[in-house]
């Protein structure tokens, strides 16, 4: 029976216990604050990074893992592992699927599949713990990969921005419409299409507090 095991990347949300039943392993991005730099939902978690992002005057920055990140891991795994999938944030809002093709390259690119999700978030989690779940009912490198690429382009994410301040910041938004839409309490949503970031549509006015 083939041993394939899984990985992604820190920007995938997921259920933990799920993930930990399916053995998926996790490689952080990097974030960037105030001069620090840790690494995602290890060093920082994801309740830290929100209270100092309230509490911060300067937008944090994310980094890719770097490629010998991706290396050490790789190497690990198949010390027992027949083979890896790797399943990674949208290679267009990242340079993280850019990083685990080149570790794979040095590393064994006959044994080592990378899947942009073109997705994030729980999307990105959602495909990884399916990949996961092939993986574990001892499907081969190739019928996990064929998995992955059926799923992708079924995968839809939305989310509700709760303020603006920060699509601001991000340069999502200019000034003038943060300050319309903060005037007006206007949520927008955000959704992804063909791998990127973009602003879907306005749900209307937001939660009353």
């Amino acid at each position: 029976m083939a041993r394939i095991r899984v990985v992604t990347d820190s920007t995938a949300d997921m259920d933990e216990a799920e993930a930990s039943r399916l053995n998926v392993s996790l490689v952080p991005l990097n974030v960037h604050m105030n001069g620090d730099t840790y690494r995602d939902k290890v060093d920082l978690s994801i309740d830290e990074f929100y209270r100092r992002l309230r509490e911060g005057k300067v937008t944090p920055r994310t980094s890719q893992p770097s490629v010998g990140q991706f290396v050490e891991e790789y190497r690990r795994l198949l010390q027992e592992a027949d083979g890896i999938v790797s399943v990674h944030i949208s290679s267009k809002i990242s340079g993280t699927c850019n990083a685990a093709r080149m570790a794979a390259q040095a590393v064994a690119p006959d044994k080592i599949a990378i899947l942009d999700s073109y997705n994030l978030s729980y999307a990105l989690g959602s495909l990884a713990l399916r990949v996961a779940a092939v993986a574990d009912a001892g499907g081969t490198l190739e019928e996990c990969v064929a998995e992955g690429q059926r799923i992708v382009p079924r995968l839809r994410l939305f989310a509700a921005a709760d303020t603006l301040e920060y699509l601001r910041r991000g340069g999502r938004l200019s000034r003038t419409q943060a300050l319309a839409g903060t005037i007006l309490s206007i949520k927008p949503m955000v959704h992804l299409v063909d791998g990127e970031i973009l602003l879907a549509d306005r749900v209307g006015r937001g939660r009353q507090q």
